[in-house]
């Protein structure tokens, strides 16, 4: 191989490294994202089922809620 030729090699294993930054990067912040729309969701659902079990138990009890977003991972 040629000078040439290994240093435009080299140049192009340098862009693929970039792009694989770029595209670790850009899965990191979906997650990111992804995780916090679980945890909106769950403290949704969690309030929503904790109104219900409050009108029907007369107590403040939780436990529904957090099997059911305990659980949620189950369902992705």
């Amino acid at each position: 191989m040629t000078k040439e030729a290994g240093t435009s090699l080299d140049e192009k294993v340098r862009e693929q490294e970039i792009q694989i930054d770029r595209i670790s990067t850009t899965l990191e912040v979906l997650l990111e994202r992804r995780e916090k729309e679980k945890a909106d969701f769950c403290r949704t659902i969690s309030a929503d089922i904790k109104k219900k079990c409050v009108s029907f138990s007369g107590k403040d009890d939780n436990r529904a809620a957090e099997f059911y977003c305990t659980n949620l991972s189950d369902f992705n």
